[in-house]
Parts: structure tokens; C-alpha cells; sequence
């Protein structure tokens, strides 16, 4: 049986071949913008944007928490500064190294009037000489021959036979660090915290010279340290008083009169416990203690009960310790406080109140 459906037409050739999608030659497949503009990308980056600000805000207020700070410091590996709290507590010479040495020598002192061809220093010059040695050599300078120095210009002209002015700082170079009769040299500490006796038998002239201390140690102080005054003294049954509880302070002028001004308030006082300071101290995070105490500061503990508490506290010895015994010569007291020192990098010394009624 025959079908009546037409055939249909034929294909034409260029009809033959699938339908594809036109692609212009000259133009990226991605969408309008490139990588960036595509819809997954432009979602992905604006998440993790979003999440690395949110996480940046909330590590940043963490950071502010002082106890968050101080455990991120101590995970953080780096170099260690080795604390040198220094040769002698009482001492002329301002903290640093005791000898940088003249031109990078270390053998030569960093003062030129140790040089023996300079014999006298009155003369002053204002004209530079070619030859520093040839002009330390000469017997009697004249103003063409002899290099600037400081001394005595008379009448436009240099006084007879003045030599060469020393310079630079006998003995050594200028470190940071608190300077004065009782508490010394501070070496290359940027952490200082002083622990001193505040109970009854300091009451008197031991009181007030020790304030005076204080004052004139911590007004020598940089900005870049940080310190704090600790008493032990005893007050309703509180063994410890301190300028700052909490923290120690940086050195600014506002922190220093704040001190001062505390210290001004201060009442000597009761029995002696110098344990509760000494652990306030150390929580506060010093790299150098400074203990001082008139004597007998065992009242209501042995003096073995402050060895332990120390060693226990600084069973790393990262922590410096210098103890002063102070106006009265204990021999306990003494032994106990040079101990302490000897086992924590430090030096103990004694000072008496003659030699500081005589500064």
C-alpha cells in the first residue's frame, strides 16, 4: 500500500552539523570583567574577606587583654636578651657595656684623656686641625695646629699651653637603667621592679632616705622601661602595697609623679612578710628585682621560706635579682640577701645610712 507523506526536503550541507554555540574568535569565553567577575569567584573572596577582617577585629581586642598579651609573648620564638643587671650597684657610671673603646678598639678607653700625650685639658679651639694624632703630639698647639676641644678661650685667643679637652665618657658608654646611691646601675633591664622594706623599724631617717632613693632612681628612668615600687609592710592583715597592684608602669612623666606623690602617702608599718611582694613581683614580669630590707625580714616566716619562694618563682633564673641591705648590718639578714643574689644573677651590697647622709 502506497503512503500519501511527501518526502521531506533535503537538508542543505551546511545544515548537516549540530547546533553549537557562536564563540567570538577575538573575545574571552569568561563572562564580561574575567576571573574576578565570575559569580563562584566574586562569592568565595568576599567570604574570606569578610572572614579575615571579622578574625583581624577580634585578635586585635584580644591583644589589648594584658594576660592574652603576655601569653602571646611568651609563645613567640625569638631571641632571648640576656639581662645584665650589672658589675656594681653603686656606681658613678650610667648603665651599658663598661668599655665600648675608642675608634672600634676595645682594648683603648673611650676617653681621651687617658691617652698619655694628652697632659692638660684648658684650652679651646675652634678650628679643625688636619691630624688628630699630630696634633696630640704636639708640645705646645697652636690655634692653626690643634683640633676642637673643650676648655678655656681667654681674651680671643687660647689660654698658654692648653692642650687637647677630653671627650667622650670615661669608662664606658651610657645603657639604659636607674642610677643612685642604693639602687645602682640598672644595665640593659627594661623591666624594673623595686621591692623594699616598708614596716615599723624603717620609720625615721631609713624612711625618708630610702624615699629620697626611690625619687632619684626612678626620675633617671626612659619611657621605653617599665617599673613598678612594691612594699612589704603590713596593713589589716595585708602583707603587700604596691604604686600599681596590677602592671607594671611605663616610665613616663605622668607614671614617675604618680610614684612620687604614692610614696609621699606611704605609712611605714607593722611586721615583715616580704613573701606576698615578692610574689606580686614576680607576676608583674620583671627581668630585674631590685629587694631591699633593713634586716631581720623573717617576723613571720624564715628566711629559708624566702630562699625557696624566690627559687621557686625563678627556677629559670630569667629574672635578675639585686638585694640591699640597708642602715642596719644583720648578719643573717646579710647572708640570706647575698644568697639570693648569688643564685639569681645578681649582687648584694650594703649601704649605710652615714654614706648617704653624706651625699
Amino acid at each position: 500500500m502506497s503512503s500519501n507523506i511527501p518526502n521531506p526536503p533535503p537538508v542543505p550541507p551546511e545544515l548537516d552539523e549540530p547546533l553549537s554555540p557562536t564563540v567570538d574568535s577575538e573575545s574571552d569565553e569568561l563572562p564580561k570583567g574575567g576571573f574576578w567577575a565570575n559569580p563562584m569567584v566574586a562569592s568565595i573572596t568576599g567570604a574570606a574577606t569578610s572572614i579575615l577582617i571579622h578574625a583581624a577585629i577580634i585578635i586585635a581586642g584580644l591583644l589589648l587583654i594584658p594576660d592574652v598579651r603576655n601569653l602571646v609573648t611568651d609563645l613567640v620564638v625569638s631571641e632571648e636578651q640576656t639581662i645584665i643587671p650589672t658589675a656594681e650597684l653603686a656606681t658613678e657610671q650610667p648603665g651599658g657595656i663598661p668599655n665600648p673603646g675608642m675608634n672600634s678598639d676595645a682594648t683603648r678607653a673611650a676617653a681621651q684623656m687617658v691617652d698619655a700625650s694628652v697632659t692638660q685639658s684648658d684650652a679651646f679651639n675652634q678650628e679643625r686641625a688636619e691630624s688628630l694624632n699630630a696634633a696630640l703630639s704636639v708640645g705646645n698647639p697652636t690655634e692653626s695646629s690643634m683640633p676642637i676641644g673643650a676648655g678655656i678661650k681667654t681674651g680671643g685667643g687660647l689660654s698658654g699651653g692648653g692642650r687637647l679637652a677630653a671627650f667622650g665618657a670615661p669608662g664606658g658608654g651610657a645603657g639604659i637603667g636607674p642610677k643612685g646611691a642604693v639602687f645602682g646601675n640598672g644595665g640593659n633591664a627594661y623591666k624594673i621592679v623595686f621591692i623594699c622594706d616598708g614596716t615599723g623599724t624603717m620609720i625615721g631617717l631609713k624612711q625618708a632616705l630610702l624615699i629620697r632613693e626611690l625619687n632619684s632612681t626612678i626620675a633617671k628612668l626612659k619611657p621605653v622601661q617599665e617599673f613598678n615600687v612594691i612594699f612589704f609592710s603590713e596593713e589589716n592583715g595585708n602583707f603587700v602595697m604596691a604604686v600599681d597592684p596590677n602592671k607594671l608602669m611605663p616610665a613616663t612623666p605622668v607614671n614617675i609623679r604618680r610614684t612620687s606623690e604614692w610614696l609621699s602617702r606611704f605609712s611605714f608599718r607593722g611586721s615583715t612578710n616580704p613573701i606576698p611582694a615578692i610574689e606580686m613581683a614576680f607576676r608583674q614580669r620583671p627581668q630585674l628585682i631590685y629587694l631591699l630590707s633593713d634586716g631581720e625580714f623573717d617576723n613571720l616566716v624564715s628566711y629559708d621560706e624566702v630562699i625557696q619562694t624566690v627559687n621557686r618563682l625563678n627556677s629559670d633564673k630569667k629574672v635578675k635579682i639585686n638585694t640591699i641591705l640597708f642602715g642596719d648590718r644583720d648578719p643573717r639578714a646579710e647572708q640570706a640577701l647575698k644568697k639570693i643574689a648569688e643564685d639569681h644573677g645578681g649582687k648584694m651590697i650594703y649601704v649605710s645610712l652615714d654614706s648617704l647622709q653624706r651625699n
